[in-house]
């Protein structure tokens, strides 16, 4: 007989012997399976939650930073001008919302639509969008329809305004916005906000509608949470882009932020930059002056230093129902051993080595376990995937199934070499069995 074939037969052999006993199979398997579905949910779910709440900050533009400071325009500007190829777009954001709908949805809920009113120096780039933080941070602008801000604008002082798909469907449900107006500060709809003095409404012109920011995806989501609820009274936040001229002009005594988006296309130059600019805040902060610089780097350093707790923690959860599964593991394994000291006995005495013993333990551990932990990872996706379904589709819950190939191998891994592990000690006892205790085995 060839040494392959031998080799095949003795494989099968062990397979033949692992399934032989169909309460211990079952019993193992089971203890594998639980195991590595519940370590490959907990790592898919954490790690979903994780890169879903870095997606807030993971839509900033690159390269980019915030520069929010009190000093004279001209003058922070003159400061920073130490590198070259760079755009920055001035922000002037009020620091009051504007009420823009307050409209009835049925007898019992009431919708009120509060804007952020931006006048920003250009919009062919980047724009501001709300983070859940309350901080503005740069995104690209995506223009689906209509046309940008242009600087004819900005010059003539136009009002005029760009939306996001989210606030076209709030305003004008069911058609298009542009060439239409948005009142500021009066309410649109059914109700008007009311007032002891005439005001005359602030009107914009829509020009143009930009793609919704992931930030704007989360608002529709909390929205359709908050009417299927039968909230009384539901509240929504949206942004609104004029020319930054516009807003100082119709709302000179208001009070506004400024920040300026720099955004710097060669990547040693951003580093530079933020280097410097760095060095200067530290300057003007300790001489009584204000100066922050933010960039991407920095925001997602912070997120992360937050969610690294809650990550720990399942992580360890997740240990632990891993190391209850292996107890268990090792327990059938050693009832498996008690059960097969005849056959044990038998082998040995065919001239069967500790190593051989040894040996088919543990691949019969490695055999169930490879199996039980393929139909674990394939259960976990999809209960995963139908978890994403429920929470989007029922509760109106921000949470998409982020799978790497990474998630798929590790559970498989921990599974396997939880088997190997758990199975050593059970294995060892097998090998030091003498012929003389199978003989005297009943």
């Amino acid at each position: 007989m060839k040494k392959s074939i031998k080799w095949l037969f003795y494989f099968k052999h062990l397979i033949q012997m692992s399934t032989i006993n169909k309460i211990r199979l079952t019993l193992t398997s089971i203890g594998i399976f639980i195991a590595v579905f519940l370590f490959s949910v907990g790592t898919i779910i954490t790690n979903s939650y994780y890169t879903g709440s870095l997606k807030v900050i993971s839509q900033m533009e690159k390269n980019t930073a915030i520069i929010t400071s009190n000093l004279d325009t001209q003058k922070l500007k003159e400061e920073l001008s130490f590198v070259k190829n760079f755009t920055c777009i001035d922000i002037s954001t009020l620091a009051e919302k504007k009420t823009i709908l307050s409209t009835k949805i049925d007898e019992s809920q009431y919708l009120t639509v509060m804007s952020y009113v931006h006048g920003i120096s250009s919009i062919n780039h980047i724009m501001p969008v709300l983070t859940e933080d309350g901080a503005f941070i740069p995104v690209k602008a995506s223009l689906l329809k209509g046309r940008a801000i242009s600087q004819t604008d900005i010059q003539a002082a136009e009002k005029v305004a760009i939306i996001d798909e989210l606030t076209e469907e709030l305003l004008f449900p069911g058609s298009e916005g542009i060439g239409k107006y948005i009142e500021l500060g009066v309410g649109v709809g059914d109700i008007t906000i009311a007032s002891n003095e005439a005001v005359s409404p602030i009107k914009l012109k829509i020009i143009g509608v930009v793609e919704n920011s992931y930030s704007a995806n989360l608002t529709k989501l909390m929205l359709k949470q908050e009417i299927s609820k039968n909230s009384e009274n539901i509240f929504a936040n949206v942004s609104i882009y004029c020319p930054i001229s516009t807003l100082i002009n119709l709302f000179e005594n208001d009070d506004k932020s400024k920040s300026y988006f720099y955004q710097i296309e060669n990547s040693d130059s951003y580093d530079d930059f933020v280097k410097k600019s760095s060095t200067l805040s530290e300057i003007k902060n300790k001489t009584g002056g204000s100066l922050s610089v933010t960039t991407k780097e920095m925001l997602l350093n912070n997120l992360e230093q937050d969610l690294s707790n809650t990550k720990t923690l399942i992580n360890m959860i997740s240990l632990l129902l891993c190391i209850i599964s292996g107890i268990s593991i090792m327990s059938i394994t050693f009832f498996s051993v008690k059960e097969r000291i005849p056959e044990i006995g038998i082998r040995k005495a065919f001239g069967a080595s500790k190593l051989d013993i040894a040996f088919q333990f543990v691949f019969e551990m490695v055999i169930i376990a490879l199996i039980a932990s393929v139909l674990a990872v394939l259960f976990s996706v999809i209960s995963c995937v139908l978890l994403e379904n429920f929470l989007t589709e029922s509760l109106y819950m921000a949470f998409s199934t982020e799978i790497s190939f990474d998630l798929l191998i590790l559970p498989l891994f921990i599974g396997v070499f939880e088997a190997v592990v758990c199975s050593i000690i059970p294995s060892l006892y097998a090998a030091k069995i003498k012929v003389t205790d199978s003989l005297r085995f009943e």
